[in-house]
């Protein structure tokens, strides 16, 4: 018989590295583990955080940003993933030319201070056609105590 261990699920801390992105895992689990976003790194101007990220087969639902995770500042469109609730201070700040956002998730976002600072004044944000007026507009609340540009552009796809 096959009696190879089967995958060891990822430990907290594990990093996968995907088109740019590192995932780091924050819970684990086989079913229900959690990632995080701690870096943005390289030179793409385009960058999708995934809604998850598999690691040694199992799959991890990526629920954040950490603070500064941004260290490339060629960013000029963004989509962040549906299971993202927490973007962490300071994580795009400085990142001149996104002029992009695409928020596929429905769910109000934590968006802490300085999050989107400096980003583009002509900035657009796409949101989810079934998002509700009330979180669209605490939405735009946090995006803007985040700093996001007040001629930001927001339309529904």
């Amino acid at each position: 018989g096959n009696t190879r261990p089967s995958q060891k699920i990822p430990s907290v801390g594990s990093v996968k590295k995907l088109n740019g992105v590192h995932y780091t895992v924050t819970k684990t689990s086989a079913k229900g583990g959690t990632a995080e976003v701690t870096k943005i790194t390289g030179k793409k101007r385009k960058i999708t955080i995934a809604s998850e990220v598999k690691i040694n087969g199992f799959s991890f639902k990526v629920t954040s940003v950490r603070k500064n995770a941004a260290k490339n500042k060629k960013i000029s469109t963004l989509t962040i993933g549906k299971n993202i609730i927490s973007i962490g201070a300071n994580s795009f700040s400085g990142c001149k030319n996104l002029k992009n956002i695409t928020l596929k998730g429905t769910k109000s976002i934590k968006i802490k201070a300085k999050a989107l600072a400096g980003t583009s004044r002509k900035i657009k944000i796409t949101v989810p056609k079934k998002i509700s007026a009330r979180a669209l507009k605490k939405l735009k609340k946090n995006l803007q105590k985040a700093g996001i540009s007040k001629k930001a552009v927001y339309q529904k796809k």
